[in-house]
């Protein structure tokens, strides 16, 4: 197998991971706002890690979109 077959496959598994791991963290941003909804609607105050983790998800999605 030439080099050059060998790193488009390396390519095109990092990009599958990248995508994999995009469609991850937004599942959990999505399931975080359904949370947050709830709490809001049952008069429960938010806890205050949420926004940590949110920061933590919103950069995650922001570095493997490169933006």
């Amino acid at each position: 197998m030439s080099e050059e077959i060998k790193t488009e496959i390396k390519a095109g598994i990092k990009a599958g991971i990248k995508a994999g791991m995009l469609i991850a963290y937004q599942s959990v941003k999505e399931e975080m706002d359904t949370i947050k909804i709830e709490l809001k609607r049952k008069g429960i105050e938010e806890n205050k890690g949420f926004s940590v983790l949110e920061a933590f998800i919103d950069d995650n999605i922001q570095e493997i979109k490169g933006v």
